[in-house]
Order: structure tokens, then sequence, then C-alpha cells
């Protein structure tokens, strides 16, 4: 399903062939330097990770029976249907009218293009207005401040003390439904 689409970009759903672009950016260490978790350094944990994230794929993201899927994914692609980023969903209340949230613009000719802010602008408006979700939250390390910059701008509100986990501090911010703006 196409979301969107202007004379930049497309945001749609993810397809199989995504993989090829979405796991060299999980492995980047420029992509990923506010997340703390151990990138593979060597040929041995390449592979493995490489394994991993493919078997991930297959279980959490692109299962046959979709009600397995752990994660949606929505692909931003450029004019020629190359994925340049995605925004993914996960961690869906009982109810299933919240979840977390995350942005991630893989190529790096894209950035500072309003595209991640645009593209959020959409993937929100499907929640609130055709899911009738209530509440949508993001985590981000604290030291990201481009993305808290993004969500600040989105209308996302801090919402809790920040949380930490092996001395990696995050910050949550959260966007309700009945708080719409911009």
């Amino acid at each position: 399903m196409i979301y969107y689409a202007d004379t930049q970009i497309t945001v749609r759903d993810i397809r199989e062939d995504d993989i090829t672009a979405l796991f060299p950016w999980w492995i980047d260490r420029t992509l990923n330097k506010h997340d703390p978790r151990p990138l593979p350094n060597d040929p041995a944990s390449l592979i493995k990770e490489c394994e991993s994230y493919c078997d991930k794929f297959k279980r959490e993201i692109m299962n046959e029976d979709s009600s397995l899927n752990v994660y949606k994914y929505f692909i931003i692609t450029n004019l020629d249907d190359e994925p340049i980023g995605f925004i993914n969903t996960f961690s869906y209340s009982e109810n299933m009218d919240d979840a977390e949230m995350g942005i991630f613009i893989g190529d790096k000719s894209y950035w500072r293009k309003s595209i991640a802010s645009r593209s959020m602008q959409i993937v929100m408006d499907h929640y609130f207005n055709e899911m009738n979700f209530k509440r949508l939250h993001i985590e981000t390390g604290e030291t990201n401040v481009s993305s808290i910059g993004l969500f600040e701008k989105l209308g996302f509100n801090k919402c809790s003390e920040d949380l930490e986990d092996c001395g990696f501090k995050y910050v949550v911010m959260e966007k309700l439904k009945d708080r719409l703006e911009g």
C-alpha cells in the first residue's frame, strides 16, 4: 500500500526486497551512533549479525502470518522506489491504541530536507485518524539532539523521567491524539 507520494518521496509498506537496504543501515556506525547495541567488528560477527537480522526480518517483520509480526514498517523511497529510510512501529498496547515508533533516514543525502518530519506526519495521521490510536511514543538516546528536535517539532512532549539501561540514557516522549497540532 502507498500511504503518500509527492515529487520527492513515497511512503509505502515494506517489501521483502527492502532488506537489502535495511541491513546495511542496521550495521552502519555513523547511522547508529546513538544506539547502544554492539555492532559487528569482524567477519564472523558480521555473518552472525546478518543471519540474525534476516531471521528476525522473516519472523517479526515479514511473517506470512501477519498476526506474528512484531514490527510495522513504512518504507520511505525516492522517485526510483529506492529505500532512503523507514518509520517503524512496535510495542503495541493490548488495546491496540498506543505504540512506540521510530524513524531512520539511512541515505544521508536525504538528511536535512524535511523528509523525516513529512513522513512522520503521514504515519502519525494514519495511526491517529485511520486506526484510532490515542497515543504514539518514542524512546531515543539523550544525546540524539536531532531526533529529540524532530519529535518536539512534531508536537511530542517529554512524558516521563529519563530511562537508563546498562548505562545508556533514553528520553521518552509522547504525542496524544487529543493534542494534535501541526
